[in-house]
């Protein structure tokens, strides 16, 4: 029986020994889990602080996006302004371009009537120029009948005054 004691000592003993290997093991697990736990709370305050910082640069940016909302819609606003402007200038040149194609259409007009009126009046000029030649070629012809006559009325006038001396020597003779 001593035996058997002794071997419940020694089981018991070995059960203690376990026992306290065991809570040697869940000290240790346990300071290991303490350290995380520590660690834990460490990461989650600093996970806080850069929840907190996160947030605040949240903030920032949303303000800087309402005033980049706002710096767009001003833009925009400018852009809108602009192109209306460019529109205007757009409609502008059309009208100066439709401006300009309508006097260069009636700058041609006028230049086709002037070419008509100049080829009217070389016409008139060239037809003058006939009228006034004919005119010449019937006054030299007129002069040159008329020189001819003005010999016959010299050749007359000497005949008659031939005539008129004979007459007077008939005269004289018979006197």
């Amino acid at each position: 029986e001593k035996e058997h004691i002794v071997e419940k000592l020694r089981t018991v003993q070995s059960q203690l020994n376990k026992s306290q290997s065991t809570q040697e093991q869940l000290g240790i697990e346990n300071r290991t889990l303490s350290q995380r736990l520590e660690k834990m709370a460490m990461d989650n305050a600093d996970l806080r602080s850069r929840l907190s910082l996160a947030t605040a640069a949240c903030a920032d940016i949303q303000g800087s996006l309402k005033v980049s909302d706002h710096v767009r819609r001003e833009m925009l606003s400018k852009l809108d302004a602009e192109a209306l402007k460019v529109e205007q200038l757009k409609a502008e040149r059309v009208r100066w371009m439709e401006e300009e194609r309508q006097a260069r259409e009636q700058a041609r007009i006028s230049h086709e009537r002037a070419q008509e009126e100049a080829q009217s009046l070389l016409k008139q000029i060239a037809e003058k120029n006939r009228e006034i030649q004919s005119a010449e070629q019937r006054t030299l012809v007129a002069q040159e009948r008329s020189f001819h006559l003005e010999k016959q009325v010299e050749q007359m006038d000497q005949e008659r005054l031939a005539a008129k001396r004979l007459a007077e020597q008939i005269r004289a003779e018979r006197e």
